[in-house]
């Protein structure tokens, strides 16, 4: 709803389909920050990160994602949460 596309706009599609001018696409790399790429993730590391993405209509919002690997009882990565 946030975004303005249906299910079927945004399947297959980049999030890059949110960007605009003030999207910054290195925000991943702020400093202060940890990295937020899901290879970290995927080894073990939460990682957080916010960015301003535009809806369908071009209007601004705020995106804060935080991406947690899920471990099983073995301690293995077996899956992702991003919220």
């Amino acid at each position: 709803q946030l975004t303005k596309y249906t299910q079927r706009e945004a399947e297959e599609k980049e999030l890059s389909i949110l960007d605009g001018n003030f999207t910054d696409s290195m925000t991943w790399k702020q400093n202060g920050n940890p990295i937020h790429e899901c290879g970290e993730v995927a080894s073990g590391r939460c990682a957080c990160s916010m960015n301003i993405h535009f809806d369908k209509d071009g209007r601004a919002f705020i995106d804060y994602v935080c991406s947690y690997p899920l471990t099983n009882e073995n301690d293995e990565v077996t899956h992702l949460l991003h919220v």
